[in-house]
C-alpha cells in the first residue's frame, strides 16, 4: 500500500475562496506534509474523485454518509524532488487518508462503525528502488 509510482502532476490549483455551490467540482487541498529520508518533500491531498458528480441534493441541509464522502474524494500522495521541484512519485487512493501531525505515516480506515469497533492501517509511503533509480 505504500509503494508510490513514477512521475504524475500536481492535483493543486491556487484558489481564492472555497465554492459556495456544491455542483461546483471541490478544489484540491493540501492535508499533509512531511520531508522523507532523502529530504524529498511528501504531500498528502485531498483532491475531487476521478468520478465526481454534483450529488442529486447538492446546497441542502443533509447528513453526508461516508459513502457519500469517498464518491466525493480521492486521496493522493505525491513525492516531490527539492532541487527540480517535479512531482517524481505519486498514488491515488479512493478512500480517506489521514496524515499523522509531525510523522511520515499515514493512517487509513478499514472498517469501522459508530458503535463497533475500529480497524486502522497505519503505512509509511515509500518509493520503491526500482522507481527511484529511473
Amino acid at each position: 500500500m505504500g509503494q508510490l509510482r513514477g512521475s504524475a502532476q500536481s492535483h493543486i490549483t491556487p484558489i481564492r475562496k472555497w465554492p459556495d455551490d456544491e455542483r461546483s467540482k471541490p478544489p484540491g487541498i493540501i492535508e499533509s506534509i512531511w520531508v522523507g529520508e532523502k529530504d524529498e518533500l511528501y504531500l498528502l491531498l485531498r483532491v475531487a474523485d476521478e468520478r465526481w458528480q454534483a450529488p442529486s441534493s447538492a446546497n441542502r441541509e443533509r447528513v453526508i454518509t461516508s459513502e457519500e464522502y469517498d464518491r466525493t474524494y480521492d486521496w493522493v500522495v505525491e513525492v516531490v524532488d527539492p532541487r527540480t521541484q517535479r512531482v517524481v512519485a505519486s498514488n491515488r487512493y479512493p478512500t480517506a487518508l489521514w496524515g499523522r501531525p509531525s510523522s511520515s505515516v499515514v493512517v487509513a480506515v478499514e472498517r469501522g462503525s459508530l458503535f463497533g469497533d475500529t480497524q486502522f492501517t497505519v503505512w509509511k509511503p515509500t518509493i520503491s528502488q526500482s522507481e527511484e533509480s529511473q
